[in-house]
């Protein structure tokens, strides 16, 4: 937690009850009343996300429920979910390909179509 001053006006910056910031009164930068709380902000890390297609995230959890960058809670079809990130789904044993995603054939005696989808 910190108190956001300014040596040079020798003034805190602080935040009401409907959550405006405004300038404090002249106070030394060691004058912070302790019954003060609207002038002690809490820093916080934020972590970014960004959804899109592939191996993107299909959504991204609240700002708040982050704790890296790119943390999913759904993926695209073809891909699956662990970890909070976004994994190709492999190609299944009866077929050649790498992943879904990339494509699979089935082999010979199999019959089918592989595509993608969401759970």
């Amino acid at each position: 937690k910190v108190g956001l001053h300014n040596a040079k006006t020798n003034r805190f910056l602080a935040l009401n009850s409907a959550g405006e910031v405004y300038v404090t009164g002249e106070l030394d930068g060691d004058q912070l009343p302790s019954n003060w709380g609207d002038a002690i902000i809490t820093v916080t890390q934020f972590f970014s996300c960004k959804s899109g297609s592939g191996a993107k995230c299909r959504s991204c959890p609240g700002a708040t429920k982050r704790s890296a960058h790119d943390q999913c809670d759904s993926c695209n079809a073809g891909y699956y979910l662990k970890d909070n990130k976004c994994h190709a789904a492999a190609c299944p044993e009866w077929a050649d390909g790498t992943d879904v995603p990339s494509g699979c054939k089935c082999w010979t005696g199999y019959y089918g179509t592989l595509t993608p989808s969401r759970s």
